[in-house]
């Protein structure tokens, strides 16, 4: 009987677009859509227990002649396939993790709800109770994170619409931290970091590329190019952050020296599991701050990067494409001119 359940199930699925599709009849109707899995042996078997469910939740009366529409998938279903997809699809560990708090407060919320009846009034109300335990931004990347969720499902036709589109999103405009270092800051910096090697390599490799800390742990030695001293961010959190970046001052022998001995595919910051690389080093970031006597996060060397390149003069599109941000608005946050640059501008302005 089992077999004959399989062959069944296998014959209701079929690839299409690269992708496992799921058609069948039920009730003299017949319902179709993507399960979101590549068509390959290898992943047959999620797509079949996804095509299962659909149909037990239609044989349970969720949909079916209830609902003229999409088919009622439950939040909580389409959550857990959205967090597999979201796994192999974001890179970045951090940018997944984040992803997975925030389908913590929306799982709770939302979680026998179907996926096509969610609405913007659903929405207003769960920002309004989240509001009460947790900062703005929180609220910002729960919503930020659920609308994915929403274009995930709507490419395989579980909604109609992305009811976050239709509602306020709280501003990041508090919670936007950026300290750039003043010249005192960075020497004292500097000589602590000095002790601690590989945080040196680290830092003098931010304050002069202005790359982000992840991008500068996860290069290999095939990246670095010594013909034109420059190195290039393969694996970026974006298109825009896949760039090339010219080499100067100390980072190219940073980097030459670190690639040194190595196979083009190791990383110049190995970690301590094999074919891993280093982690964030946020634990000797802030033991070398306490010597040093100052204050700041490890990302703020990047906003110092920026900020510097801004008050040379650098055109901000020219600053955006060597930061990695595919927009204007992301670099406006790492600019930050003194007023004595402003009144400096403004002379210059006057006797042109």
């Amino acid at each position: 009987m089992s077999t004959l359940r399989c062959a069944d199930t296998r014959k209701m699925l079929r690839p299409r677009n690269g992708k496992w599709h799921y058609r069948f009849q039920l009730k003299h109707r017949e319902y179709a859509g993507s399960t979101g899995y590549e068509a390959t042996e290898e992943h047959r078997g999620a797509a079949e227990a996804m095509e299962a469910e659909v149909r037990r939740q239609l044989s349970a009366g969720l949909t079916a002649d209830m609902i003229d529409g999409p088919p009622a998938i439950q939040f909580g279903f389409a959550a857990r396939r959205y967090l597999e997809w979201a796994q192999s699809e974001y890179r970045r560990p951090t940018t997944y993790d984040r992803i997975v708090d925030s389908f913590v407060p929306l799982q709770r919320t939302f979680e026998g709800k179907l996926v096509c009846s969610i609405d913007a009034a659903d929405l207003e109300w769960f920002k309004v109770e989240r509001l009460r335990t947790v900062k703005p931004v929180t609220v910002r990347h729960d919503l930020h994170a659920l609308s994915g969720f929403f274009r995930f499902a709507m490419r395989l036709g579980w909604t109609a619409r992305n009811p976050v589109l239709e509602i306020k999103v709280p501003s990041d405009r508090d919670a936007i931290r950026i300290h750039p270092l003043t010249d005192d800051e960075e020497s004292a910096y500097l000589r602590a970091a000095r002790t601690r090697p590989r945080l040196y390599d680290l830092s003098r490799l931010m304050l002069g590329t202005g790359m982000r800390p992840d991008e500068i742990l996860s290069l290999r030695a095939a990246d670095v190019q010594r013909s034109v001293p420059s190195v290039t961010v393969q694996h970026g959190k974006s298109r825009a952050a896949r760039r090339t970046i010219r080499l100067v001052g100390d980072c190219s022998e940073i980097l030459c020296r670190l690639s040194d001995g190595r196979r083009s595919t190791e990383y110049l910051f190995p970690g301590r599991k094999k074919g891993a690389h280093a982690s964030p080093m946020n634990g000797t970031h802030t033991a070398a701050c306490i010597d040093a006597g100052v204050r700041f996060r490890l990302y703020d060397l990047r906003h110092t990067f920026a900020t510097r390149m801004a008050a040379k003069g650098m055109p901000l599109t020219t600053l955006a494409a060597i930061l990695g941000h595919s927009n204007l608005r992301c670099v406006m946050r790492y600019v930050h001119p003194t007023q004595a640059q402003m009144d400096q501008a403004m002379a210059a302005y006057a006797a042109a």
